[in-house]
């Protein structure tokens, strides 16, 4: 059976930043890291040469457990070493993504959208990473590009 573009990209996707599609995240420290590929509502228009112009939104999270706190480092200290993992992990969402040579034979653009991190001192160190991926396919035939 054929393979749509759309769960081609999905997979080439998902391949590119090590992650598994859909959410819920890690339940459990023991299930990290953890990396999550979501995508959301496809919008679609007509172009005047008989492709359909599709764009698609992807969420990209990472969740891992932090490195432990060093008895020399304060508090704020452990907190910006967190911080700057966090940060770290959020650029190489955006990093394996544009530069996988897979999703670029399939897409026209990735662009990034946004993201966040969020911390929980020494407990989880999260990064978030939102991308508009815009591809074609033939008017019609969601198969073909």
């Amino acid at each position: 059976m054929p393979v749509s573009i759309k769960d081609q990209i999905t997979a080439a996707v998902q391949a590119a930043v090590g992650g598994e599609y859909g959410f819920p995240a890690a339940d459990d420290k023991r299930d990290l890291p953890s990396t999550r590929v979501v995508e959301d509502d496809e919008t679609s228009s007509d172009s005047a040469y008989g492709y359909s112009v599709r764009q698609l939104p992807f969420v990209i999270a990472k969740a891992e457990v932090p490195v432990d706190r060093l008895p020399s480092q304060s508090r704020e200290e452990y907190q910006d070493v967190m911080r700057a993992r966090c940060n770290e992990m959020q650029a190489s969402i955006e990093v394996a993504l544009m530069a996988d040579p897979t999703v670029k034979s399939l897409v026209e653009s990735i662009e990034y959208t946004g993201g966040s991190i969020a911390i929980e001192l020494g407990q989880l160190c999260f990064a978030e990473s939102e991308f508009l991926v815009t591809f074609h396919t033939v008017k019609g035939d969601p198969y073909t590009q």
